[in-house]
């Protein structure tokens, strides 16, 4: 059979034309793969803003009716955003971006508010020119001075760096009537924090064989796992 040399580049060109065929079609894919990532990455923004956005609507709202809250009117309050947690303890201390600048000074108050309710947060233990380190009440080096109000019974409560902190009652014996539920608030003694800011609930009870009470866990409210703004009180 002869070799027929026309044939033979037509085919080599078709394979040829094939090949830039299917690369082109593989460069549209991947563009059509890059688009839909740029969409994703554009509607996952759109979606975080938008989010934001009704959170900050939400806060907004429950800060116009901070204006009634007897704690506001009695102190200079600062209105700050956590801008870092701890990496390693994400119960130890958060940054927030207010600093000297603000006149914010160690040992202020961190509270944060949902309407009318005051929640505690921490205490500021490091200032900088234009941020503070507040040091959490979960932190193991935390203690704070409460009090039950529905019980009329006071206690201490020491951060273990979990969103559950350990009670410990003043009189043990009498204090027989607590239970699940109750309401934990500061107590205001030690001259810290204020009284009247609310930490969380007791969650546990553990009892000896005399009935008396041993030990005392309470957990702090739930928005303390998702804190983004705080304010301080400046003393």
């Amino acid at each position: 059979m002869l070799f027929d040399k026309t044939y033979f580049i037509s085919n080599i060109k078709d394979l040829l034309g094939s090949f830039v065929l299917f690369n082109s079609q593989i460069f549209e894919i991947q563009d059509f793969s890059l688009n839909i990532q740029n969409f994703q990455k554009n509607y996952h923004n759109s979606q975080k803003f938008l989010e934001e956005k009704k959170y900050l609507k939400q806060k907004s709202l429950e800060y116009l009716d901070l204006l009634k809250s007897p704690i506001l009117e009695k102190n200079n309050i600062v209105l700050s955003k956590i801008m870092e947690r701890g990496l390693d303890d994400w119960c130890s201390f958060v940054i927030i971006n207010v600093g000297e600048n603000q006149n914010i000074k160690t040992k202020d108050i961190v509270v944060y508010f949902n309407y009318d309710i005051c929640f505690l947060v921490g205490q500021v233990v490091e200032v900088y020119q234009n941020y503070s380190k507040v040091l959490l009440v979960s932190d193991i080096k935390s203690n704070v001075s409460c009090f039950v109000p529905s019980k009329n019974i006071y206690g201490v409560l020491f951060g273990n760096n979990k969103y559950i902190l350990n009670m410990k009652l003043i009189e043990y014996k009498k204090n027989n009537n607590l239970e699940l539920g109750d309401k934990v608030f500061t107590s205001g003694l030690g001259g810290v924090f204020q009284s009247g800011i609310y930490i969380g609930e007791i969650s546990s009870i553990k009892r000896n064989n005399n009935g008396n009470i041993e030990k005392v866990l309470v957990d702090l409210y739930d928005e303390f796992m998702k804190l983004r703004y705080v304010f301080v009180i400046k003393n």
